[in-house]
């Protein structure tokens, strides 16, 4: 296990040095032809109301039923900004099929000279007990790394569990290339990292990701690398190959996102297959909008194959 300014002083080094994916690679040229087998069946369906004041978005219902149809229980998100209109914090309430309430999920922004610079996430049950809370803050300079975004998680009995640091590489243009995230135990010692990195064509069109995922010991044992195309003007595709330390595949993801002539996000359809190319999830979401360009609705299912 390594302490935390040695692992960061390897992430950095890695940051710079990881080199630029090929399309080849994120789709492999042994790959198997993915597809859909037999006849998929509807799992969950949630459907979501919107409801702004002032064109500002107030509030979210949703309602989630079963594979049978029957209401299984209800989400609400509320959003609370303040006299200048800036979001202050995001109430989220989950609820069961009776409409009584089983948890709640706070966010709370935290401003300074009218800059954001973090947030207090809180995950409570019903009767106000904490379940977890998270402390982020975005400027956090650390000896030996740098400025990082730091994330401090604490346990249901409010003591401190784990530690995670993000930084953030950009280009000269501003643009994300590379995020970096170490998360350490209450004694300092890394138990996950996760390396984000970014391809762009040189007008700055993402065109791939690569998630590489490690251990304690700093070793990669899950990787995800995707390759970004546009079948279309109103569509864009993302592939996956999952793969795992010994880069023997896991399975595959599609992503493909469908937008109105407006240029506003239609639909999202996620498709999970496994090592050997069939489907088994599918995961939909479809967006409705008013003559103003609002999402007044959404509806999402799930489904399995």
């Amino acid at each position: 296990m390594r302490k935390v300014q040695l692992s960061f002083l390897c992430a950095m080094a890695l940051v710079l040095c990881v080199p630029t994916i090929d399309a080849a690679f994120a789709r492999g040229g042994d790959a198997p032809n993915l597809r859909r087998a037999g006849q998929a069946s509807v799992v969950r369906t949630t459907s979501y109301a919107y409801r702004y004041q002032e064109g500002k978005l107030l509030d979210q219902y949703g309602t989630i039923y079963g594979a049978d149809g029957e209401i299984k229980g209800y989400q609400e998100i509320h959003y609370r900004r303040n006299k200048k209109n800036q979001l202050q914090g995001v109430i989220r309430r989950y609820l069961n099929a009776r409409e009584e309430e089983i948890r709640v999920h706070t966010t709370r922004y935290l401003f300074e000279s009218g800059r954001r610079i973090g947030s207090d996430r809180f995950n409570e049950r019903a009767d106000g007990s904490q379940i977890h809370r998270e402390e982020e803050r975005y400027h956090v300079q650390i000896e030996g790394i740098g400025m990082v975004q730091e994330t401090k998680i604490f346990d249901h009995e409010d003591e401190i569990k784990e530690i995670r640091y993000t930084i953030i590489d950009r280009d000269d243009a501003g643009r994300t290339i590379a995020r970096d995230a170490s998360t350490y135990d209450r004694d300092g010692l890394q138990r996950q990292r996760q390396l984000i990195t970014y391809g762009r064509t040189r007008t700055g069109e993402l065109i791939s990701e690569i998630r590489t995922r490690f251990d304690t010991e700093d070793e990669i044992d899950h990787k995800e690398v995707g390759e970004y195309t546009r079948p279309s003007s109103s569509s864009m595709l993302q592939s996956w190959t999952q793969t795992d330390g010994e880069d023997e595949i896991l399975g595959y993801r599609e992503v493909l996102y469908k937008k109105t002539k407006e240029g506003r996000t239609k639909s999202i359809e996620t498709t999970y297959y496994g090592a050997d190319g069939y489907a088994t999830s599918t995961y939909y979401e479809e967006f409705a909008y008013d003559a103003d360009g609002r999402v007044i609705a959404k509806r999402s299912h799930v489904d399995k194959y």
